[in-house]
């Protein structure tokens, strides 16, 4: 995982940012740390390890935790069709994730902002421009 996240900070994340643009990415490190770290139970003294000697302190300057029940999003999920190997998991797998992600924002509340994505797709996509216009000083 560390290997894919140093080659997509090196080729796009940082040459991008260097040129002015924003970047948006749909995972990063946080992702890493939840699903094989809190998920999978992979030692976290390894996986911190890996973090600070791969990405240092790189990190982006905002997360959004878009976080609802597992039992929200594997319905929501299953209207997609078959589920995936992820999805296959056991519901104290989801739990463990979920639990690390807003473990994780409640120690970052500066830059790691939860949004409630239980609610209805408008209200979802008003509570991400909220909190975008505010990180943008818009």
């Amino acid at each position: 995982m560390y290997a894919a996240r140093i080659q997509l900070v090196k080729s796009v994340i940082i040459p991008a940012l260097e040129s002015g643009k924003y970047v948006i990415g749909d995972r990063h490190d946080l992702s890493t740390v939840a699903y094989q770290g809190a998920g999978r139970g992979l030692d976290m003294n390894v996986i911190n390890s890996l973090r600070k000697n791969i990405l240092g302190d790189f990190k982006p300057d905002l997360t959004l935790i878009l976080d609802l029940p597992p039992e929200i999003g594997l319905a929501r999920a299953r209207k997609r069709g078959e589920y995936d190997r992820f999805e296959l998991e056991d519901i104290s797998f989801f739990n463990r994730i979920r639990n690390s992600f807003l473990e994780n924002a409640q120690k970052d509340p500066q830059n790691i902002k939860v949004i409630d994505a239980s609610l209805d797709l408008e209200a979802v996509t008003k509570n991400i421009e909220n909190v975008l216009k505010d990180f943008l000083g818009v």
